[in-house]
């Protein structure tokens, strides 16, 4: 029953990870496009 528990716990852990990662990347590409329109439209 320990060993499940850590497992499952551990799982949630990885994918909330996971999700925090891509939705800093996302943030950051929508940053970098912003920046790139900005300085063309100079």
């Amino acid at each position: 029953m320990l060993d499940l528990t850590v497992v499952f716990f551990l799982k949630i852990v990885i994918l909330r990870i996971m999700i925090n990662v891509f939705f800093t990347v996302l943030q950051l590409m929508s940053v970098l496009r912003l920046r790139s329109t900005l300085f063309q439209t100079k």
